[in-house]
């Protein structure tokens, strides 16, 4: 059961190559990956993903999000009305998945299970404040080494923290 809800179109629809991609995408919005990243996680060649990206690019599915050196890294239009639709849709195949049992089962869980306390808000120092209204020079800049795309780039130290859980 676990595999049709994690592929809930493959389950209605097949496992074409291009519901492969939407499948592994749609929960991963705001994440950039390359050709040969998107091939080795939905198991399809690289040229078969080289060739489905570039037609949902033209389609206004993808976007080109970055280029570091002569690598593209894409990622889903957020913009699109085709990812609304498919999401609405995956959500809906989903539903009807699991069941109306199971569905209030989850809520329930939920309601039940909400985090005890909730984080305070802290004022910022003046000094922090004026960081934020006036930025440093070397503040704005965006330099690659800093760029996370994924739980991969992120340095052992943070990760060690559970910094990155809450991404």
């Amino acid at each position: 059961m676990v595999r049709l809800v994690a592929m809930p179109f493959e389950g209605l629809l097949g496992n074409g190559c291009e519901l492969k991609i939407i499948e592994f995408l749609l929960p991963l919005k705001g994440l950039e990956f390359n050709l040969s990243e998107l091939s080795e996680e939905i198991s399809v060649s690289r040229p078969t993903v080289d060739r489905i990206v570039k037609k949902f690019v033209k389609w206004g599915l993808m976007k080109v999000s970055s280029t570091h050196g002569r690598t593209k890294y894409y990622s889903l239009n957020e913009n699109s009305d085709f990812i609304e639709v498919f999401e609405n849709l995956n959500n809906r195949l989903v539903e009807q998945m699991l069941g109306e049992e199971m569905l209030y089962k989850i809520g329930e869980y939920r309601m039940h299970h909400t985090p005890v306390c909730t984080p305070k808000s802290m004022p910022l120092s003046e000094e922090v404040a004026g960081w934020i209204r006036e930025p440093f020079e070397s503040q704005t800049e965006v330099k690659e080494s800093a760029i996370f795309r994924d739980a991969r780039d992120f340095p052992n130290s943070i990760i060690a923290m559970g910094v990155t859980d809450a991404a």
